[in-house]
């Protein structure tokens, strides 16, 4: 195995707060450390487009409280609005249960589907307008207390809130670049285990259009405090020290990659290959501070931190 040096650096981004998720807005963990407050900003509610030549004609909107109905036991929410694999975290929700709707509409081939803040996609059938509650007062009873959710929201910025709906702030401002084509992407927003800081993707594409992609770590004030260079598929290790990743990747098709796996140490900015590189679905997982799971072409591999 060898090590390499990645350089972080620190690109200073424009924060503000508000709710939801890729799908993927996660709660941070319940004893996450409270920002010095400041003032928030009022959530833009974007005008419904057309999607692929149709126009929606019901009542839900980006920027509402819809109530999930007519579902039974549970509405199990989705990846995306075009697949079939649902989210693993909190993909099952019972009648009643109310959902903050942050993205959507698209239509994929079949039913309007909505992105809806740490849960995914739901189809529009099983969501019904909330219209007696208002977007800036609405606030969960019960959630109190219970940490905050990170979510990408409709323009694509980084948002935060609390797990009640109340104190949205928006802390990474996406430049619109030229044209949408250009413009940055962030996704996958991931806690770091003490609530401090949120690791994201962060892609972007040059003149001409060719995408390179990185992580980064988020402070909730903003600030990128690391970054790793042409990674993807990363996840925190258990004491917040170390990032886990996947290097110098490329689509293979068929949500497989071709890469290397690595670990990025957040203290020294030192990248240490822990596998092999080839073809892989997903990046490495944590099993401890030191010991990390991949799967790789020749099956699942059992490593410790520093590759061995």
């Amino acid at each position: 195995m060898k090590t390499r040096a990645v350089t972080g650096f620190v690109f200073i981004m424009m924060l503000i707060a508000a709710a939801c998720g890729d799908a993927s807005g996660i709660p941070s963990p319940t004893d996450a450390v409270e920002p010095t407050p400041r003032s928030v900003s009022t959530l833009a509610l974007p005008v419904t487009t057309a999607t692929e030549g149709l126009t929606y004609e019901g009542d839900l909107r980006v920027g509402v409280w819809a109530r999930v109905e007519g579902t039974g036991d549970c509405l199990n929410f989705r990846f995306s609005d075009s697949t079939g694999a649902r989210n693993p975290i909190n993909y099952c929700r019972p009648d009643g249960y109310e959902v903050y709707v942050v993205g959507g509409p698209r239509f994929n081939g079949d039913q309007w589907s909505w992105e809806i803040a740490g849960h995914g996609w739901a189809a529009d059938d099983f969501l019904a307008f909330d219209r007696e509650e208002d977007l800036e007062t609405r606030v969960i009873s019960g959630f109190a207390g219970l940490g905050k959710i990170a979510y990408i929201g409709p323009q694509g910025d980084l948002w935060v809130m609390h797990a009640d709906g109340s104190n949205r702030e928006k802390i990474v401002d996406i430049d619109p670049g030229v044209g949408p084509r250009y413009s940055p992407q962030i996704g996958n927003p991931k806690w770091s285990p003490d609530g401090t800081e949120i690791l994201v993707t962060f892609s972007m594409a040059d003149e001409i259009g060719n995408w390179s992609t990185d992580l980064r770590v988020i402070s909730l004030r903003g600030s990128t405090i690391n970054e790793i260079s042409s990674a993807a598929s990363g996840s925190w290790s258990p004491d917040g020290g170390h990032v886990a990743f996947l290097h110098d990747f490329s689509d293979a098709g068929a949500g497989v990659v071709h890469a290397t796996p690595a670990v990025y140490d957040l203290t020294t900015g030192v990248t240490t290959e822990i596998g092999p590189e080839g073809f892989y679905l997903e990046g490495p997982k944590w099993r401890s501070n030191d010991q990390l799971l991949y799967q790789g072409e020749e099956g699942a591999h059992l490593v410790t931190a520093d590759g061995v």
